[in-house]
């Protein structure tokens, strides 16, 4: 049997079975992936020699069970036989079942891969007689191994896109639902009330309004805060001293009146023709900042 005559079957052909400490033991390996009903009946009526017509019997139903089993999951068989034209007591291998496969470089021994399953024996160790018959082995593991990525990946990825999809369905029904709820057709997050900016018009009873972009949190940040100050105390930029009579008068002795010093202020805080400070004396009526002091003409 040729695996280029049928399409599902991957590779047939001869490998030595290892068991330790037993010697190897020569078996008749099948590679095969059927799909569909025809696939099944092709297998079986191939490996194990059995004309359809004849029909079934109680020996035969596991085997065509099994092969049913791979085509309803869409995974790979492996069938060890005795020999091809033997098929007393065949074993069958699921890839469903398979955790691992060890090539030779992993097991460190040329021609050498081995299947760690779930299932007892748990591991099967296979040995080619030569070098391509390995590679052609290799290559046909290969194949399986992608055969069931897509058959059962794909589908996964097939259901994700499709609850994707029901999902953004959902959600757009759900915003046109809310939209229908608030009474507009304004989409979500777009304010209907734009930002105006009223400016008289030359008529009294009229404005005329513009839309105006939002202000810049920057605008607000770069205002300066004015520090409110008490009432007797005027702020720096608008604190003048005044000074009442320019053209002051020669005294007796020839002399103008200078401006008392501190020393004299202080010592004649009460004197006539003098005001201070409310912070220096209680006899002023008038709120000046404390550095300030006001020189009165005579009478």
């Amino acid at each position: 049997m040729t695996d280029l005559d049928h399409p599902c079957i991957l590779k047939a052909g001869y490998l030595s079975l290892k068991r330790s400490p037993l010697a190897p033991v020569k078996k008749y390996l099948i590679l095969c992936a059927p799909l569909s009903t025809r696939d099944i009946q092709e297998v079986y009526s191939q490996v194990f020699h059995v004309d359809p017509k004849d029909g079934l019997d109680n020996k035969s139903l596991p085997w065509l069970g099994n092969i049913a089993c791979a085509a309803v999951k869409g995974t790979p068989l492996l069938i060890v036989l005795s020999s091809e034209t033997s098929s007393a007591a065949p074993t069958f291998i699921q890839f469903s079942d398979i955790r691992a496969i060890s090539d030779e470089g992993q097991l460190r021994s040329a021609c050498n891969f081995a299947l760690h399953v779930d299932t007892k024996p748990y591991d099967y160790r296979f040995s080619a007689s030569s070098s391509t018959d390995y590679q052609q082995w290799n290559s046909a593991f290969g194949r399986a191994m992608s055969i069931l990525t897509d058959r059962t990946m794909g589908g996964i990825r097939d259901s994700q896109n499709s609850s994707d999809s029901n999902l953004n369905a959902m959600l757009f029904d759900f915003e046109q639902q809310q939209q229908n709820d608030d009474g507009g057709s304004v989409p979500r997050h777009v304010s209907s009330v734009p930002s105006v900016t009223a400016t008289a018009s030359r008529d009294w009873g009229t404005t005329s309004s513009s839309a105006s972009p939002p202000s810049s949190p920057m605008h607000h940040n770069r205002r300066q805060k004015v520090p409110i100050l008490p009432h007797h105390i005027a702020p720096p930029s608008m604190s003048r001293k005044y000074t009442l009579g320019q053209d002051r008068p020669q005294s007796p002795g020839g002399s103008s009146m200078d401006r008392p010093s501190s020393s004299s202020t202080r010592s004649g805080a009460g004197s006539p023709g003098t005001l201070t400070s409310p912070r220096t004396s209680d006899s002023s009526r008038y709120d000046l900042p404390p550095d300030e002091i006001i020189d009165a003409p005579e009478h």
